[in-house]
């Protein structure tokens, strides 16, 4: 995911790694947790059923089933309203407003002859509306989170009005008694139609179930080669909790097999289930942080990146004494190895300008036992040691929509081995290179794209700390915000002057 990769940028300055030490096993149940809001999941309902429904329907069908031609339809339906229970189930309500079905020809064998009928159908008046009922439940099976539809209810199947036919054909009994046998079909069809919505919805949510990135997805990071002990951080939906009259999915991290135990849920959680959020856990993120080192498995290359600009020029040797007596930096490699992964960290900081308790969350990176190497072809020369650097982050929304940081800590201590380095120079431009990767977010936000559940987007409301979890509220992405933050990206793009 694109924030925990942001709260270990630091490996950006180095670009190409490698890296030696081992994943620790990690098992944690709740490594994130997601909740929405009833007031969202409605959102979600309306603009799904308005993608593939809509509030109005209608059609023809030459040939729908036996005995039957020439069908017309048109129906009116409210928007949807949904209901969460404390146990895990939903229900959906929607009124048939108005319907009006037409069968063009309705044919059946009678007296040994094929009877027909023209005209006949099936009307819902708008004064006795009909009331929809569709009751499903949240399940997760084989490590993804499945939408269940359980029964569908129709109340008062009595608003639905036959209509007679027009005129009938190849019978000797009147009209009206052909209808008074031939409508019990229809009637019956009727009765039916809780168990063919219900077969519709079901349909609808295996389709959903599969294509749906958020429900079925499972994310992983790593090399997945178990030999090198690099093994794959998994991340999937493992528990769902509507308890606290919000949808609340605990998603569980694994470094291995994935994890059977279920944990409760944070004690926080109870207090923000009227906002919807996603909450990243601190031994997550530092879990993901050694995934993504032991990901980049590498042999030494030539620079590139931002550690180019170190190799460009005669600067290098300035920076590098050492590096005089090298005849050509042609052949020269660089390599990354981390002897202890960074740590991350959370902490609240005061601040007057956060409209959330006056506070503001802070990401600190922690990095140490680390080795910037440098090699003439494959003779290793020496190494820049990286005894420790400490840098922290404060997130923002930025005014051209996603997320941008301000660097509030950014110090760096080097050390020299087997070679002449300029030690305090280089800190200093480890300084600028992480200070540049930062202060570009401001006018090049990270996470502009929304967070999509289903047909509505989504996008970072707010940041804050709640017990280990640094949690980044999310409310509904209009058009309206949109369209500002791309009038403010003409007008203070990345090339304008006011961002220089």
């Amino acid at each position: 995911m694109s924030l925990s990769a942001l709260s270990i940028a630091v490996l950006l300055l180095f670009g190409d790694l490698s890296a030696f030490e081992p994943t620790v096993p990690f098992h944690e149940p709740n490594a994130l947790v997601l909740n929405i809001s009833e007031a969202d999941l409605n959102r979600i309902v309306r603009d799904a059923f308005r993608e593939h429904l809509g509030t109005r329907i209608g059609g023809t069908s030459s040939n729908p089933s036996r005995g039957v031609q020439d069908l017309r339809y048109e129906a009116v339906f409210s928007e949807p309203i949904l209901e969460l229970d404390t146990d895990g189930r939903l229900r959906v309500d929607f009124d048939l407003l108005q319907a009006d079905l037409r069968i063009g020809r309705f044919e059946r064998r009678f007296m040994r002859k094929m009877a027909s009928c023209d005209g006949a159908g099936i009307h819902v008046n708008p004064d006795r509306p009909v009331e929809v009922a569709l009751h499903m439940s949240l399940e997760v099976d084989d490590n993804a989170l499945h939408i269940v539809p359980s029964s569908v209810t129709v109340e008062d199947s009595k608003s639905f009005q036959l209509v007679k036919p027009t005129k009938c054909r190849n019978t000797w009994l009147p009209k009206w008694l052909v209808w008074q046998v031939g409508k019990g079909k229809l009637r019956r069809k009727i009765k039916q139609l809780d168990d063919m919505l219900l077969a519709k919805a079901q349909s609808g949510a295996a389709e959903f179930n599969e294509e749906s990135g958020l429900l079925s997805r499972q994310w992983s990071i790593g090399t997945g080669d178990v030999s090198t002990a690099a093994a794959e951080l998994y991340l999937y939906p493992q528990q769902v909790d509507t308890s606290h009259g919000s949808l609340l999915i605990g998603f569980a991290g694994s470094t291995t097999q994935p994890p059977t135990a279920t944990r409760s849920m944070p004690a926080w959680v109870a207090s923000e289930s009227h906002h919807s959020y996603l909450g990243l856990s601190e031994s997550f993120l530092n879990s993901a942080a050694r995934a993504a080192v032991n990901r980049l498995r590498t042999r030494p290359r030539k620079p590139s990146g931002n550690l180019s600009k170190l190799f460009s020029g005669s600067a290098v040797r300035s920076l590098i004494p050492g590096l005089r007596d090298v005849e050509s930096t042609e052949h020269l490699r660089l390599g990354m190895v981390f002897h202890r992964p960074p740590g991350i960290e959370f902490e609240t900081i005061d601040d007057e300008r956060s409209d959330r308790s006056k506070s503001r969350a802070l990401i600190r990176i922690r990095l140490s036992r680390a080795e910037l190497t440098i090699w003439d072809s494959d003779e290793l020369l020496g190494a820049l040691e990286i005894e420790s650097a400490i840098l922290a982050v404060a997130p923002y929304l930025n005014v051209l929509g996603g997320i941008s940081f301000e660097v509030v800590e950014n110090a760096w201590l080097l050390s020299s081995r087997s070679m002449d380095f300029d030690e305090e120079t280089l800190a200093a431009m480890f300084q600028e290179l992480f200070f540049g990767e930062m202060f570009e977010t401001h006018y090049r936000p990270v996470a502009q794209r929304s967070f999509d559940v289903g047909e509505t987007k989504f996008h970072p409301r707010y940041f804050s700390l709640l017990g280990d979890y640094l949690v980044i509220g999310l409310s509904e992405f209009s058009r309206d915000a949109e369209s500002v933050a791309a009038g403010a990206a003409a007008l203070g793009g990345p090339n304008s002057h006011a961002n220089r």
